[in-house]
């Protein structure tokens, strides 16, 4: 009388791991290896002669794992787990780009755009980082630039605003980086040396900002140009200079224009 047996041999723990099994078989049909999450576990099946299970072995292997990376450029924080190790094949959790005070979220450095952002059948190992930028009123305009001068409420109405009242908006004010609060702060020629070269001394000059030196012919016509040369320049934070190294065989108008960066 033939007594069936069955010897279990068990050379790791067995892990828990949600993910697919692959089974084979041999050529009479039985199962003779069945793979668990891609090697994460292994069970092999041996047989005797007659058909009947004599070995049934379970191995544990590694499961394979990535790491996800979340960090947040200027602007931003993250919220959630920034650092995760997630198993091949499964999700991260979800994790959200925070935006400090006058910030938004543009992007991930990924390009993907959705906030909060969880990452599904990870295959790879991951590091992304959240993009940040400031609000801006409609002309541009910088929210925290017009909340630091104490401007409140509908911003887009207060960057078109002459508050101080000396010909020129919040918005132009930011542009000259001068105070749109103060009709004293505003950018002026002090004046003009004939030179040869020519050269036109003005103030604030803003480090951070670049300044142009524009010419004209005919003031009735309009039309400035940009005097060729190296130019514009970075401001050196209080008066400067700007200087006309081209031959200047005419009447000549010049105007100090700045620009933000």
């Amino acid at each position: 009388m033939k007594i069936p047996f069955l010897i279990l041999s068990l050379t790791a723990p067995v892990l828990l791991y949600a993910a697919s099994v692959q089974y084979e078989y041999d050529a009479s049909g039985r199962l003779t290896r069945a793979k668990y999450g891609n090697g994460a576990q292994t069970i092999a099946y041996t047989y005797d002669a007659n058909g009947n299970l004599l070995l049934r072995q379970a191995t544990a292997g590694v499961a394979p794992g990535f790491t996800l990376v979340y960090l947040a450029g200027a602007g931003g924080a993250i919220q959630g787990v920034a650092t995760q190790t997630v198993a091949q094949g499964s999700s991260g959790s979800p994790v959200t780009a925070l935006t400090n005070q006058f910030q938004r979220f543009v992007r991930w450095s990924d390009g993907r755009t959705d906030n909060p952002r969880t990452d599904t059948n990870v295959t790879a190992n991951l590091q992304v980082t959240a993009q940040f930028a400031p609000l801006l009123a409609p002309g541009g305009t910088p929210h925290w630039w017009l909340a630091s001068f104490g401007y409140t409420g509908d911003l887009s109405q207060a960057e078109a605003s002459d508050s101080d009242k000396d010909g020129h908006t919040a918005a132009q004010e930011y542009v000259a980086d001068t105070n749109p609060t103060n009709a004293a702060s505003r950018l002026r020629v002090l004046r003009l040396d004939k030179g040869p070269p020519v050269t036109v001394h003005f103030e604030p000059a803003s480090s951070n900002r670049l300044y142009h030196l524009r010419y004209a012919t005919n003031l009735a016509s309009g039309g400035w140009t940009n005097v060729s040369g190296p130019l514009p320049k970075l401001g050196n934070g209080r008066q400067d200079d700007l200087t006309d190294t081209n031959p200047v065989k005419r009447a000549m108008f010049y105007q100090v224009a700045v620009e933000a960066p």
